[in-house]
């Protein structure tokens, strides 16, 4: 299995086994951030403006907002706010 450009987080330090995984956290986009979203617990999980998950997609020619696609599954833009 690969990953690419994801984010791949835990904030209460729950382990994650990546198994035999080819593309870890640090590599191929991947990073270990907390992704800022609005409201995780109330399932609202759009960014918020200081997201470091903003921008930090690759373009695969899907629309998108600003420099390039984001990570997750909203792309943010300053107009939504």
């Amino acid at each position: 299995m690969q990953f690419r450009y994801n984010d791949v987080y835990s904030q209460n330090g729950t382990t994650l086994y990546t198994g035999e995984m080819e593309d870890q956290t640090g590599l191929n986009g991947n990073v270990s951030v907390d992704p800022h979203f609005e409201d995780a617990e109330r399932r609202n999980y759009h960014l918020q403006p200081a997201s470091p998950c903003i921008d930090a997609g690759i373009d695969v020619g899907l629309p998108y907002a600003g420099k390039a696609p984001d990570l997750g599954a909203y792309e943010w833009s300053p107009d939504l706010i």
